[in-house]
């Protein structure tokens, strides 16, 4: 019967979610975003240089942003509106030393992130709740018809 109770109370409880910093061996800068969003939704990336000199970097090769020596940025994003209920989009990260030319190009790194529909958790809360409730269903007869087998009110033809 417990187990039961967990699985009704880990259908019920929506998931939280939280941000982690993705860093490489090689790599020094340490991001940090969260990985799962809602569609148009704000959100940041803090990026932390460990380098020994300044870098700038540059998102989806966008405008660089200038990382100080064992300084960090931030970067606001709007998460952008999708037709399907989840979406996987990377955002590349590319570190250069302090003169921004092609060929001074230390390293790209990838973050992913998955943006969900904003009715998809609506969508994921109802499931839940109605799995819930026909297990809960499921349950309470079992438990009737186990008592009244065993009370003697209700007899198996045996032949």
């Amino acid at each position: 019967m417990s187990v039961l109770g967990l699985i009704l109370v880990l259908l019920v409880v929506p998931i939280i979610v939280s941000a982690d910093p993705i860093t490489f061996h090689s790599n020094k800068l340490e991001i940090q975003g969260a990985h799962i969003v809602s569609e148009g939704a704000y959100f940041r990336f803090l990026m932390v240089n460990h380098y020994d000199a300044p870098i700038y970097v540059t998102v989806n090769d966008g405008d660089p942003i200038y990382i100080p020596t064992n300084g960090s940025a931030n970067y606001n994003v709007v998460a952008p509106q999708i037709s399907v209920p989840y979406e996987k989009v990377t955002y590349t990260f590319k570190e250069y030393y302090q003169t921004l030319q092609p060929s001074q190009l230390m390293e790209a790194v990838d973050f992913p992130v998955t943006v969900v529909a904003y009715n998809f958790i609506d969508f994921l809360v109802l499931t839940n709740v109605i799995t819930a409730i026909g297990l809960f269903a499921v349950v309470i007869a079992f438990i009737i018809w186990h008592r009244r087998l065993f009370s003697g009110k209700v007899k198996l033809n045996r032949t």
